[in-house]
């Protein structure tokens, strides 16, 4: 993965034995080890998934912090792991090379205050090992608990499958904390609802149910005290503010945020809940809450019992973010050199024109139109909203970011910029390195799910070039797209877009495949499973013009 540093095991790192609640030997770092205060000249990696520095620890239930305890411990993911079943715990000490070059600036970039240089780098992993389903704590806890930190959501469960994507140092997956400071005691720290809230994964509350079986979920059932954040179906999720018809969210009427969410720096807020009546967005059951934007890219609700209607707080997979650069994403935000569309229903840029010819699968273009609607092209603009499904086998070459019914009237902004010299160049030629040819890269963040016709991928003319992301067109699954990958950066797809379209010599490949029904590939319905297999074999490396037919097919089960 992208944010890993040395990621694999290599003949330089030290595996730990197959050891239900082992541990390490004692690592002997260069230079002591700074922590709070207290300097270490040894560290245990225990297979449990955490650090400590006294002596080594087979304690598989993990603390909740603050534990008060007499020790040290830096907790990646706490928790009953066992390496005799599957998986690798190993480890690696650096004190030249790239790794610390990489840290070094990964540190000044998220405490651009200090002049930091990387003498020593320790990396601990564990590598796809089995675990028990009991709890869980990820953070760092010192003597006494003088300091500590949880990172919000590693204590519960059925939250961790987050911790892939939320963050204090906007790169997703990755927190970073400054351990050096001596072991004072702090003054108690002023409340902050962030890091105390009670989670509700309720997939009835989405936007998008419409059913109340075998009954009506009336939120006046539910005594709300305190703050909560929501999740659906492990997604990290947010009220809605859009105006909720009658019957849906589970309930009789839904319950959405007036007045929008706030920011970071706005702090805690104070909102108002109402719901859709009479074709008045906000005509009824006026409740007064209490919100907050949280570093991690979620909202936190002080929420309260809504009477006297059956009645539920209604919620959509979230958008936000607090990256203002998500770490995979060129010069992100809206800035003097960017050029932003008008806002405009089904609108356009005007013609791009570019400073060299761009070269798509044979064919060069001098200009490009960005679409309102999450797309470009290239002959001229487009006013679509209903995407294609590719292939479309049309008279026009796309490229589909992610192409749906978007309208920059309501909300957001759409923009474009040209780049011949400086960094981006740098990042980009780093992220491709390869010669004169022609890329798209893709990049997700943060999307919301929609009912509406969707796509991403790219069609060429006559589709003799064309490939839809995974997922992608369908709704209810963009949601996942800041995780997919095909070149193991979870949000990016990268894609070679130069080669001219050139038929290739019919091969016969042999498939050992498991279908629900035998009908489901001798009735005329094959061509969906042979295009399933025809994009799972080009995201394997096959060419994108692949064709595929079915020559034989052989019964061999009853």
């Amino acid at each position: 993965p992208g944010i890993f540093y040395s990621y694999a095991s290599t003949a330089e790192s030290s595996i730990n034995a197959p050891s239900d609640d082992g541990s390490s030997s004692s690592v002997q770092p260069p230079t002591p080890f700074l922590f709070f205060g207290n300097k270490y000249q040894q560290i245990y990696v225990n297979n449990n998934g955490f650090l400590t520095f006294s002596q080594s620890s087979s304690q598989y239930d993990p603390d909740s912090f603050p534990a008060f305890k007499n020790q040290d411990t830096i907790a990646g993911l706490w928790t009953d792991l066992d390496n005799r079943e599957k998986g690798l715990v190993y480890y690696r000490q650096y004190t030249n090379g790239s790794i610390l070059q990489r840290a070094t600036q990964d540190i000044n970039s998220y405490f651009s205050n200090l002049t930091f240089n990387a003498s020593w780098v320790f990396t601990a992993t564990w590598n796809k090992v089995a675990y028990y389903n009991l709890t869980s704590t990820a953070g760092y806890d010192t003597v006494n608990s003088n300091y500590y930190f949880v990172i919000p959501g590693s204590n519960s469960g059925s939250s961790i499958t987050n911790l892939n994507s939320s963050s204090n140092v906007n790169v997703p997956g990755r927190w970073a904390f400054r351990v050096d400071g001596g072991p004072k005691p702090i003054a108690a720290s002023p409340f902050d609802p962030c890091y105390s809230y009670t989670i509700l994964d309720q997939s009835w509350r989405s936007v998008y149910n419409t059913t109340f079986y075998p009954y009506l979920n009336c939120d006046y059932n539910f005594n709300f005290v305190g703050w909560y954040r929501f999740l659906l179906d492990g997604q990290n999720a947010q009220m809605t503010e859009q105006c909720i018809p009658v019957y849906h969210c589970g309930s009789y009427v839904s319950l959405h945020l007036d007045g929008g969410h706030p920011t970071i720096a706005d702090g805690v807020v104070n909102r108002k809940t109402c719901v859709f009546w009479n074709n008045i967005c906000c005509n009824a059951e006026i409740i007064p809450i209490r919100v907050k934007a949280c570093l991690g890219g979620y909202y936190v609700y002080e929420l309260v019992q809504p009477t006297p209607y059956c009645s539920a707080y209604c919620a959509e997979v979230s958008s936000f973010t607090t990256l203002a650069e998500p770490g995979i994403f060129y010069s992100y935000g809206p800035m003097v050199e960017n050029t932003i569309n008008a806002p405009s229903d089904d609108g356009s840029s005007s013609s791009v024109q570019l400073p060299t010819p761009f070269l798509f699968f044979g064919n060069k273009h001098q200009q490009i139109y960005v679409n309102n609607n999450g797309f470009l092209t290239f002959s001229q603009s487009s006013s679509q909203y209903d995407p294609d499904s590719f292939p479309a086998f049309k008279n026009q070459d796309i490229i589909a970011g992610l192409w749906t019914d978007l309208d920059n009237r309501e909300k957001g902004q759409i923009y474009y910029r040209q780049y011949t010299n400086g960094s981006i160049l740098q990042k980009a030629t780093q992220d491709i390195n390869s010669g004169n040819y022609s890329f798209i890269l893709m990049n997700y963040a943060g999307i919301a799910a929609t009912e509406h016709p969707v796509e991403a991928g790219y069609d060429t003319v006559n589709s003799s070039n064309y490939f839809v992301i995974p997922g992608s067109n369908n709704g209810s699954s963009i949601t996942k797209l800041n995780t997919s990958s095909n070149v193991n950066v979870p949000g990016r797809w990268a894609f070679r877009v130069d080669g001219e379209s050139k038929p290739i010599a019919e091969n016969t490949i042999g498939l050992q495949m498991k279908l629900i029904s035998y009908l489901d590939i001798t009735n005329m319905g094959h061509e969906d499973i042979l295009e399933k297999v025809r994009q799972n074999l080009i995201k394997k490396g096959l060419p994108d013009n692949i064709q595929m037919k079915l020559r034989k097919l052989q019964k061999i089960k009853p």
